[in-house]
């Protein structure tokens, strides 16, 4: 059974350095990072799925804000102009900070059918 130690929160370029010191505080594969949603721990590509559902459900209903995204901007990157290369898949991490705004932007730009 896993118990909740802390809520990190971003850990950016410091991830790996975080993740050396659990390992060094309770052991490799003994710790792991979850996602809590409604008092639910849920999987990662849950809490992706209701995070980019926010960004969907906010341009579907702001449709002159998506219409003002689609006329400024070609693509969209979070911490890099390289994000754009992982195009519409959260498994496609290049720098070492996650970045997920830029593809679930893209994600739902595309579920609008735009």
């Amino acid at each position: 059974m896993w118990n909740a130690i802390e809520r990190p929160g971003y850990l950016g370029k410091e991830r790996n350095n975080v993740e050396a010191y659990w390992n060094k505080l309770y052991g490799k594969d003994n710790w792991r990072i979850s996602y809590e949603w409604a008092n639910k721990i849920i999987h990662r590509r849950e809490a992706l799925q209701i995070y980019e559902d926010g960004y969907y459900e906010y341009l579907k209903k702001n449709v002159n804000d998506l219409h003002w995204l689609l006329q400024t901007a070609s693509d969209v990157y979070d911490t890099a102009p390289s994000n754009i290369h992982s195009q519409y898949e959260y498994s496609i991490q290049e720098t070492p900070n996650n970045h997920i705004h830029d593809i679930a932007v893209r994600r739902s730009v595309l579920r609008l059918g735009k």
